[in-house]
This record gives C-alpha cells, structure tokens and sequence, in this order.
C-alpha cells in the first residue's frame, strides 16, 4: 500500500522506466560493493549481465507496469544480503 501511493496506481511508463533504472543502478552498486569489483570492465560486464537477462527482459515485455516492482525486489534482496555481509562491520 506504501509503495502504490508513491508510485499511484496507473502504470506510467515514464515513472515505471524510470523507477527501474534508479533501482538497477543502485542494486548493481550494491553487487559490485559485495563482490569487491574494482575494473570498470567487470563493472560493465556485471551491469550487462544484471541488466540485459533473459528474465528481466521478458518481464519488461511481459509486465511492463510490474518492472518497477521487480526492480525494487531486486534491490531490496541486494540490500538484504549487502547488509548481512557487510552490516556488521559498520555496526561493531
């Protein structure tokens, strides 16, 4: 219920695109935080791989007005294990 009064109830694709690319951004951040990758190769084959699977693009073609969903779903599973592994050393 939070999160439809953000984003509303009508699937706009502009705020739904959108709203998919902050959380990509930010959960392939958070993948290359854990995995420790330093070269911007391996940040653009990561981006690539995370971005350009088969099921992300056949929801995107299937469910267009859920993408946003998915992608936050991702984030927020990315933030869960960032914060397992990594959350501890910043609260100790």
């Amino acid at each position: 219920p939070v999160y439809w009064a953000f984003r509303g109830s009508v699937g706009a694709p502009f705020l739904v695109g959108l709203l998919t690319c902050v959380y990509m951004t930010l959960s392939v951040y958070g993948t290359a935080s854990l995995l420790k990758v330093r070269s911007r190769l391996t940040l653009f084959l990561l981006a690539g791989l995370m971005c350009g699977s088969l099921a992300l693009i056949c929801a995107d073609a299937t469910y267009v007005y859920l993408t946003d969903i998915y992608a936050l779903a991702l984030l927020l599973n990315v933030s869960a294990a960032w914060l397992c592994l990594r959350g501890r050393k910043r609260l100790t």
